[in-house]
C-alpha cells in the first residue's frame, strides 16, 4: 500500500473529512487532496503534523504493515458501520482518564 491509500484509509477511519484533517494539521486542504491523490509526496514535516492531527505516530502512518483497525471480522462491516464504532473509540479515548 502506498503513502497515499494510507492517508486515505487512515483519514476515513479517523471519521475526518479532507478539510478537516487539513484544518488539525494546519494544512490547505488541497494539500490533502493532492497527498492522496499520489500527486504530491509529503515532507516530513507534514507527515508528523498529519500523524499528530490523526493521533497516531509516524511509524503508524508510514508502515504499510500495520493494521489499521486491530479487530476481529472487521472486514465483515459496512463502511457506516466501521465509522460508528471508530466515533465510539474516539468518544472514549477522550474521556478523562479516572
Amino acid at each position: 500500500m502506498d503513502f497515499a491509500l494510507r492517508l486515505k484509509e487512515l483519514r476515513l477511519a479517523a471519521g475526518m473529512t479532507q478539510a478537516k484533517l487539513a484544518g488539525l494539521a494546519d494544512m490547505d486542504p488541497s494539500a490533502i487532496a493532492h497527498l492522496e491523490g499520489g500527486k504530491r509526496k509529503p515532507s516530513f514535516h507534514n507527515i508528523r503534523k498529519l500523524a499528530k492531527a490523526l493521533n497516531i505516530t509516524t511509524d503508524v502512518l508510514l508502515n504499510q504493515n500495520e493494521p489499521i483497525m486491530a479487530f476481529r471480522n472487521v472486514q465483515d462491516l459496512s463502511d457506516d458501520d466501521k465509522e460508528t464504532v471508530q466515533s465510539i473509540i474516539n468518544t472514549l479515548a477522550s474521556k478523562p482518564k479516572t
